[in-house]
């Protein structure tokens, strides 16, 4: 569909939407079409002042300006009423702190710099409003990132990225939060998910059930992703703030059901790659392993039926390259490989040891291989850096991938079937959230890790005479 479809009738209804596009207006970013009628919707009020929307989902295309929206909205929301609390949060925590980031540029370029205060520390990552003492802040999108606090507005950025069980526990944190504020709301706001995203998309068929107040614009079903015309209508910011030229460049770089995803505002009816299979295979080498001593990465899958010991070397580029030397059904005799691999070639061995692997990593230990255990925060770190090697040319297509993959079939299953998982700030590799064992990913971002963090060689004394 090509319009926004609004649930609620508007007839004979008051509203605040002026007064929000006028907070848009201070901010110098005045409201698009799409946006005016957007922020009258979740403004709308009864004769006495009363919010009729306690949920409200908004659903658009990227790069539609959902940003500035939320922003004046929950600017606005501070003005309504003394020591008004607003909470925004997104799939992580510290994408809610580098969203807010973003909305304190704006704010602070504009006329309310002179009546908000931002800050924008780790832990306390908010906008006051200091003469109403009113405040919006950041939060990760945890059970009890909440608790003891009161809310009048709570925003949920990037809806999709949710599983259900995700989802009960950030609305179980929000709710209680919103029991002795008469006037509370909670927008969610979000471009439409892939099959894994049955929480946010039950929402909207919720919306279009007439159950909750539902802002939606996107293509239909038999819209072809070259289709530019028929994208370009649909997308509501495109002869406003953003240029037809956007989809062709979004194409460019982009699978087809990603593109409309994205820009089409298309749900897809399949698991999408985590990592397109284009960019797997421009990290995808024949070349052998770059000479010198290597370091490893040994992982089992959740089901403890892989177990994939991966190497790994620097080229004359420093780019890590990693190889497959080892797949098995069990854990039956990896220690003892791990052991002659590193007798023979030296290099440590890198081991996620909070997960299948830790019985791998105790085995190991006891046969003196030289094992660097990995923690969950480093195994976080480690993924977020294998991520950005990988899909490194998805953000700038002139680069190439920051990480090297000597081919192996191990890696084109594990590929295939990879997901994400989030707990609290942090993000991992989903063994149980994926589609079949990814031990052949984990145990090369922990060789990559076991690289980035080798003992430095031993100084050799210095003898004066």
């Amino acid at each position: 569909m090509t319009t926004p479809r609004y649930l609620t009738p508007r007839s004979s209804r008051h509203s605040y939407g002026p007064k929000i596009a006028r907070v848009s207006d201070a901010l110098g970013r005045p409201l698009m079409p799409w946006q005016h009628l957007a922020a009258g919707l979740i403004g709308e009020c009864d004769a006495r002042g009363r919010l009729l929307h306690p949920l409200v989902v908004v659903t658009v295309p990227r790069q539609a300006g959902k940003t500035a929206l939320l922003t004046a909205v929950m600017l606005h929301r501070c003005m309504m009423r003394q020591q008004a609390r607003v909470w925004y949060t997104a799939q992580s925590g510290i994408k809610a702190r580098e969203q807010m980031w973003e909305m304190m540029d704006a704010v602070d370029l504009s006329a309310f710099k002179a009546i908000t205060r931002s800050k924008r520390g780790a832990g306390d990552t908010s906008i006051e409003l200091h003469p109403l003492s009113s405040r919006i802040r950041a939060h990760p999108p945890t059970p009890d990132s909440l608790h003891g606090n009161q809310s009048d507005l709570n925003v949920i950025d990037e809806g999709w990225f949710f599983d259900e069980a995700l989802a009960a526990g950030l609305m179980g944190a929000i709710t209680p939060t919103q029991a002795t504020r008469p006037n509370a709301q909670t927008i969610i706001v979000s471009t439409s998910g892939t099959a894994d995203s049955t929480w946010f998309h039950g929402l909207v068929d919720r919306g279009y059930a007439g159950e909750l107040c539902l802002i939606d614009y996107g293509v239909g079903p038999d819209v072809d992703a070259d289709d530019f015309e028929a994208i370009a209508a649909a997308h509501p910011a495109i002869g406003h703030t953003q240029d037809v030229s956007i989809l062709a460049s979004a194409r460019a770089q982009l699978s087809e059901g990603e593109f409309l995803r994205a820009y089409g505002n298309r749900r897809t009816k399949a698991h999408e790659r985590l990592i397109p299979l284009e960019y797997v295979e421009l990290a995808t080498t024949t070349a052998d392993l770059p000479a010198g001593e290597p370091v490893f990465g040994a992982a089992v899958s959740f089901d403890r039926d892989d177990v994939l010991i991966v190497a790994c070397a620097e080229d004359v580029d420093g780019v890590p390259v990693v190889e497959v030397v080892e797949r098995r059904d069990s854990t039956d005799g990896v220690a003892a490989r791990l052991a002659e691999l590193t007798g023979r070639h030296g290099g440590h061995v890198a081991i996620a040891t909070a997960g299948p692997a830790s019985s791998l990593a105790d085995e190991a230990a006891r046969l003196r291989v030289p094992v660097t255990e990995v923690r969950d925060a480093e195994l976080s770190t480690a993924t977020v850096d294998f991520l950005d090697r990988i899909r490194r040319p998805m953000v700038d297509p002139d680069a190439k991938p920051a990480v090297r993959l000597r081919a192996h079939p191990a890696f084109v299953d594990a590929f295939d079937v990879v997901a994400l998982k989030t707990s609290g700030d942090r993000v991992f590799w989903s063994r149980r959230g994926s589609a079949g064992s990814i031990a052949a990913v984990e145990a090369a971002t922990l060789a990559v890790r076991a690289l980035a963090t080798r003992p430095a060689p031993p100084v050799a004394p210095m003898i004066w005479s």
